[in-house]
């Protein structure tokens, strides 16, 4: 959040000036998809199965259609429905494939709140869609950031005070940069990017990719071997992607 602020500052004294119901809206929005989503997806998966959360959370891309198609902001014909249920089908497949019994048992109101904090990623990716157009991107992640960071500071400011800061590892601070710096900034710009140029659906059906790079990076770097069925699964989501991209 600070380094984009930083970015947008240096850029707003040469760039256009931002009008004010922008950057309220993006404030507004940075609310609901920085925090609310983020908070109720964590609080989700903690009471919730890690399987069915992924297959809850694998909806976005449907929810997302609906949510254009009800806002006027984006319309896809039936062969772009048709991708996104297929890769919310490779989704099922790989969850299923992966055979993991273990884990707490999930509760059906984590399942709730894993589906209601998709719902609220679904209007915040859309919503978002028409300020793309005329805010730079860079100020679009900064101010949605800032948006959603001041209320998680108020939240989280108490456990944030009792954390032992001298004993984190060295490990952990990685993993802390590695967050911030890959998912915020470079996730975020590219997110933002195919939102603008591709619209928040077949923006979205890409996100239905992670659960496949996830086996990947598994495969090489913790020498887990994906089954048949997870194989099956990364299959049929490409094809969805593919078809969705047609």
């Amino acid at each position: 959040t600070l380094g984009f602020g930083v970015i947008a500052l240096a850029r707003g004294r040469r760039g256009p000036r931002i009008a004010r119901r922008d950057v309220i809206a993006l404030l507004a929005l940075g609310v609901l998809g920085n925090c609310i989503y983020q908070t109720g997806f964590a609080e989700g998966v903690a009471h919730s199965r890690a399987g069915t959360a992924a297959l809850l959370f694998s909806s976005s891309p449907a929810l997302i259609a609906i949510a254009g198609r009800w806002f006027g902001i984006e319309r896809i014909g039936l062969r772009g429905y048709a991708g996104v249920a297929l890769s919310m089908a490779g989704i099922a497949i790989i969850v299923l494939g992966g055979a993991t019994a273990g884990g707490a048992d999930g509760t059906l109101l984590g399942d709730a709140i894993v589906l209601a904090s998709a719902v609220c990623w679904a209007l915040y990716t859309v919503l978002l869609e028409p300020l793309t157009q005329r805010v730079s991107l860079i100020d679009v992640s900064a101010l949605t950031l800032v948006g959603g960071a001041v209320p998680l500071l108020l939240f989280s400011a108490p456990a944030i005070a009792a954390t032992p800061w001298r004993h984190v590892s060295c490990a952990t601070w990685g993993a802390i940069a590695f967050a911030g710096i890959g998912s915020l900034v470079i996730g975020y710009l590219g997110w933002y990017r195919g939102v603008r140029v591709l619209g928040p659906t077949r923006a979205a059906i890409y996100s239905n990719l992670q659960p496949l790079v996830a086996l990947l990076v598994a495969w090489f770097m913790l020498g887990e071997v994906p089954t048949a069925w997870q194989g099956a699964g990364a299959a049929t989501i490409i094809a969805g992607v593919i078809l969705t991209r047609t």
